[in-house]
């Protein structure tokens, strides 16, 4: 295999951006190895390396943080020849001097979000849950934040397994679910996030439905669950981008003032109660709401 033109590209934890690393080292991969979602925490380009160790000549020359772009982590990695460098010769032998692993920010919120749909995991119509969240969460939050982002089917076990595998391996603070909480025979979200929790948080599942009864009655056909999970919260959410923004938010009138209160008013202080990071919002989208002995100054 001939050597590897020196590029950039980016590196996000969504399929195509995967697809178009295989694409660009030819789907070839050392002995033993595979393509893996990058962790979030820890050695974030490990499944680069892994797939440059079958690359003759391919070396990593820079990693640099585009600077947490809109909370989604992205590593832009140029790979090639370094000048006066050996090619590296051979399978399985992974180049990695000189790596620099990217590790969290002291502080960071790390969101788990889980779009749940049938249609959309078999790729029948795009989903809209999470570019809804990842749009609200960029105008929400002022403290730093990423987010590891799953599309899987309306299957229980499918989904125990990713909310327990947000939590327990990739450390999510926060996971948000979306789709999944109706009455339907596949609607099997809150069982499935129940059956992975600690404790129950039913304040979260009463306030959304109240949200939502103010636009319709259908509203108290909803099943969504608030849960912790060791030091991490899980929420469920509704599916389509309106109701998601409405739930998070709340009411408003038309000052933009809010008339009832959304749920992540009450998400920062119950994170910092389990052990979470210090989460701060943006006011003119959601004010979080602290008791004054728990609310920290500015920092200089």
């Amino acid at each position: 295999m001939g050597k590897v033109p020196p590029q950039t590209m980016t590196l996000c934890s969504t399929a195509e951006d995967k697809k178009q690393w295989q694409d660009m080292i030819g789907g070839k991969t050392a002995a033993g190895c595979t393509v893996k979602d990058y962790q979030a925490r820890g050695a974030t380009i490990s499944y680069v390396m892994q797939c440059m160790g079958g690359i003759e000549g391919a070396t990593l020359i820079t990693v640099t943080d585009d600077n947490n772009y809109r909370g989604e982590s992205r590593l832009s990695l140029k790979v090639g020849d370094k000048a006066g460098d050996d090619p590296q010769q051979g399978h399985g032998q992974t180049p990695l001097a000189g790596v620099q692993e990217m590790s969290a920010i002291p502080g960071e919120l790390l969101i788990g979000l889980v779009s749940i749909s049938d249609r959309a995991a078999a790729g029948v119509y795009e989903d809209k849950g999470i570019p809804a969240l990842r749009e609200w969460f960029g105008a929400a939050l002022k403290s730093p934040w990423r987010m590891e982002t799953r599309l899987i089917p309306d299957e229980r076990p499918v989904i125990e397994a990713t909310l327990i595998e947000l939590v327990d391996a990739a450390g999510c603070d926060l996971v948000l679910t979306t789709g999944g909480t109706g009455p339907a025979p596949r609607d099997v979200t809150p069982e499935a996030t129940l059956a992975v929790a600690d404790r129950v948080m039913p304040g979260f599942g009463e306030q959304m439905r109240q949200i939502s009864l103010h636009f319709v009655p259908t509203a108290i056909l909803s099943r969504q669950v608030g849960v912790i999970r060791g030091k991490a919260l899980l929420l469920n959410l509704p599916g389509q981008p309106k109701s998601i923004r409405e739930t998070l938010e709340g009411l408003k009138d038309g000052e933009g003032k809010p008339v009832v209160p959304g749920i992540f008013a009450a998400v920062p202080y119950c994170l910092d109660l389990i052990g979470g990071p210090y989460v701060e919002t943006n006011d003119s989208v959601c004010k979080a709401f602290r008791p004054k002995s728990a609310i920290r100054p500015p920092a200089a």
